[in-house]
C-alpha cells in the first residue's frame, strides 16, 4: 500500500495516459484518490476511470472509479 504512505499521498496523484504522459489531479482529485485507496483491498495494477476537466496542467476530478 505504498500509495497510502505519506511520501506518495503528500505528493499527490494522477493518471498515466498514452505516450507515458502523466496528468496530475487537483486537490479534490487527490482526496478522491485517497478515499478510493482507503476503501479497496487491491494492492497493485490499478486501472481507473477518471472524469473531469483540464485546468491548466491539472485534471479537475469530478469522479474516480476503480475498474
Amino acid at each position: 500500500m505504498c500509495l497510502q504512505l505519506p511520501n506518495c499521498s503528500n505528493n499527490g496523484y494522477g493518471i498515466l495516459i498514452g505516450e507515458n504522459r502523466f496528468i496530475r489531479f487537483d486537490e479534490e482529485g487527490n482526496q478522491k484518490a485517497r478515499d478510493l485507496l482507503a476503501h479497496t483491498k487491491q494492492e497493485s495494477d490499478f486501472k481507473i476511470t477518471v472524469t473531469g476537466t483540464m485546468e491548466g496542467d491539472q485534471l479537475k476530478v469530478s469522479r474516480i472509479e476503480l475498474q
